[in-house]
């Protein structure tokens, strides 16, 4: 068998877990992952968009046991938020920016963690320009 043979296989399969890797990553992600109980904390959600079709909207359903505070301007996103008969902020949605092929976008916004142990579980909803979606459903101990 000629050396040639024998590397053709193991590069292709190194290729593969490479590319498997990359797509793993590929997700939407809020951070801090873990946070403390009652804490006033800074998240950032990270969307980044894998595809061809360019990402022109974003969606996100907020924890019921969280209380959504402030948001950090992301020009040229513009925001719109959906609130209860009392105010408090149930989801938002950006709109207004494009995220091409290989690029991402972070955007901040504060809430108030519960004062019990709880998982936060952020409803993410991805649209391209073609009209896809995908969802994503980043989470975070508090704790």
């Amino acid at each position: 068998m000629n050396r040639q043979r024998m590397t053709t296989p193991i590069f292709a399969a190194a290729l593969a877990t490479l590319f498997s890797i990359v797509a793993a990553d590929a997700h939407v992600t809020v951070t801090p992952a873990e946070s403390a109980l009652g804490k006033n904390e800074t998240y950032t959600m990270r969307v980044p968009n894998e595809r061809d079709s360019p990402t022109v909207r974003i969606e996100v359903e907020f924890p019921a046991d969280a209380e959504i505070g402030y948001f950090e301007q992301k020009a040229p996103w513009k925001l719109e938020l959906k609130r209860d008969d009392k105010k408090k902020i149930l989801s938002a949605v950006w709109t207004g920016g494009v995220l091409n092929l290989n690029e991402y976008a972070e955007f901040r916004f504060s809430a108030r963690n519960p004062k019990a142990g709880s998982t936060l579980t952020w409803k993410v909803n991805q649209v391209y320009e073609n009209g896809s979606k995908s969802e994503w459903t980043p989470a975070t101990v508090v704790k």
